[in-house]
């Protein structure tokens, strides 16, 4: 599936580290090795800078190396893990989850239908942090006010379902069962750093006005 529409920008002042990435990957708790859903296709994508949103290129995504997720174990390069959240209010800036996944500082490919660049009604969301073996993530709106989220790497596609969930969302299924508020209460709590992140984003202040938070500083 290659979505049409490419987040815009310009290039970014530096690309940098990904602090905070690999702290949630070994916890994948909304997800298990029965959720296994075949990929067929990576969209193409255009490059971000997490800190400025700024874009950098168009370029295919490349293909990631088979390997075995650390979180769930029995996946591999054919297999994606899916979830499933209601979405039932407009989304944060889609930058957010860029904050939310990979730290302030990394630089990372996106694609998605975020146009204008603040708009808070986008429906399609790819990341990819710029790293040899990384593995992408991706959130659309497939039926409905359902959405899928979907990566190969179990905890990246738990903590983008968790946040969405928690921004604008009403319900959260995994394998078509609502997951239990215990586990979400887990999950907040494993992910708790990640989500503060996401939260103290200065992405949320984005406007058309202010499309790039330039009067508030987009690294702060």
């Amino acid at each position: 599936m290659a979505l049409a529409v490419r987040n815009r920008g310009v290039r970014p002042r530096r690309a940098g580290g990904n602090a905070g990435y690999y702290e949630f990957r070994e916890s994948a708790l909304l997800v298990d090795s029965r959720l296994l859903r075949h990929s067929r296709t990576q969209p193409r994508t255009a490059t971000h800078d997490s800190q400025t949103g700024h874009q950098t290129g168009h370029h295919p995504a490349k293909c990631f190396p088979p390997s075995v997720s650390p979180s769930v174990g029995l996946l591999d390069w054919r297999w994606m893990v899916r979830l499933n959240v209601r979405v039932n209010s407009p989304r944060p800036d889609f930058r957010t989850f860029l904050h939310l996944a990979y730290g302030i500082e990394a630089n990372v490919d996106t694609d998605g239908d975020a146009k204008p660049v603040y708009t808070r009604e986008w429906t399609s969301l790819y990341m990819r942090l710029r790293e040899d073996g990384a593995k992408p993530v991706s959130a659309e709106a497939v039926d409905g006010d359902w959405w899928a989220v979907e990566s190969d790497d179990a905890a990246l596609a738990e903590v983008v379902a968790l946040y969405l969930f928690e921004v604008c969302g009403a319900a959260i299924e995994r394998d078509g069962h609502p997951v239990a508020p215990e586990t979400i209460a887990a999950a907040r709590e494993a992910h708790a750093r990640a989500l503060k992140r996401a939260q103290g984003s200065p992405w949320h202040r984005s406007c058309e006005d202010d499309p790039y938070c330039d009067r508030w500083g987009a690294a702060t």
